[in-house]
């Protein structure tokens, strides 16, 4: 049986408010307070309520186009970002003779930009993948043959990040 304390738990790990996980689940908010405060039971319609929306499935599909992003890591290695984010081969980039935003360097793979600096004083600069809408486009393309889409991407993303720091 749920407890009160664990309630409160789930509550602010979906950092809800009371008023909104009692509309959520169907509950006054008064009636929610006094139970979440343990002045009341917790009844298995309760219980049952609120494991129906915790395990409730979404019937409509998200979905969503990105038209401009950038995407600054903490490391020189472009390389690196290359073939573990975007999961190209380096060589199939091409060194461009000018760069952006004070970077030192920019690869390109049609409108998908890599920039870089090769100097350790630049690491907080790091390297960037810049797309404006046609890179975005073009990544798409990229992910489809691959097996992905935006969501896994930019799971991919957070997980390289998580890992350089």
């Amino acid at each position: 049986m749920l407890t009160n304390i664990e309630l409160k738990r789930i509550r602010l790990d979906l950092g809800f408010t009371q008023k909104k996980m009692a509309a959520i689940i169907g509950y006054s908010y008064f009636n929610y307070r006094n139970i979440e405060q343990g002045q009341r039971n917790i009844t298995p319609e309760f219980e049952e309520n609120l494991a129906h929306f915790l395990n409730r499935k979404s019937e409509t599909k998200l979905e969503s186009t990105v038209d401009w992003l950038k995407i600054r890591f903490k490391t020189l290695d472009f390389k690196t970002v290359i073939e573990q984010v975007l999961k190209l081969k380096p060589a199939d980039f091409f060194l461009e003779d000018k760069s952006l935003y004070s970077y030192s360097h920019m690869v390109t793979y049609g409108s998908i930009r890599i920039l870089y600096s090769d100097t350790e004083k630049k690491v907080e600069a790091g390297t960037l993948i810049d797309l404006t809408g046609s890179g975005c486009r073009e990544l798409e393309l990229i992910l489809l043959k691959q097996g992905q889409d935006w969501f896994s991407f930019l799971h991919d993303v957070f997980c390289f990040a998580e890992n350089i720091m």
